[in-house]
């Protein structure tokens, strides 16, 4: 795992690829934790989301071709949907890699962007934790909403 968990206290979910296929929230973003393997010997990944979850996602051909290709390194931001062309199919994982989740926080303009985009898009952000690199996102956050409010006030 890379990194450390920015609250041992999150919670932990297993997040199954249909639930974001089919249910509200349609993405889930986050830094990646790591991969492993489980006793099973099924691959998953370990996000720790901007919704304030742990997630625990059992590795699909989808994610294991990003993984090889080197989308979904640890210390990464990631956003991560499911689509599904119908409910007999299964869903077709998307992954976007939007670079180290540490230099993710500092570009205020693009960081803005992608926030709006997400939420669109049916994300969820979760209240900030003073925390790790989720109290960082949260900051950061409190940041680009400081710097709009400036713009629109001149």
């Amino acid at each position: 795992v890379h990194g450390a968990i920015s609250d041992p206290h999150l919670p932990a979910r297993a997040t199954r690829w249909e639930e974001l296929a089919d249910g509200p929230v349609r993405r889930v973003a986050g830094r990646v934790l790591g991969h492993g393997e489980s006793e099973r010997g099924q691959g998953y990944l370990l996000l720790e989301g901007v919704d304030g979850s742990v997630h625990y996602f059992v590795h699909v051909p989808d994610i294991e071709r990003a993984h090889a290709r080197g989308e979904i390194r640890a210390g990464a931001m990631v956003e991560l949907s499911a689509l599904r062309a119908s409910p007999a199919e299964r869903p077709v994982v998307r992954v976007e890699n939007l670079g180290d989740a540490r230099t993710f926080l500092r570009a205020d303009e693009s960081f803005d962007r992608w926030e709006k985009k997400f939420l669109a898009g049916g994300g969820r952000i979760a209240p900030g934790t003073e925390k790790g690199w989720l109290g960082q996102f949260a900051k950061a956050r409190e940041q680009v909403r400081a710097g709009r409010e400036l713009g629109r006030s001149r």
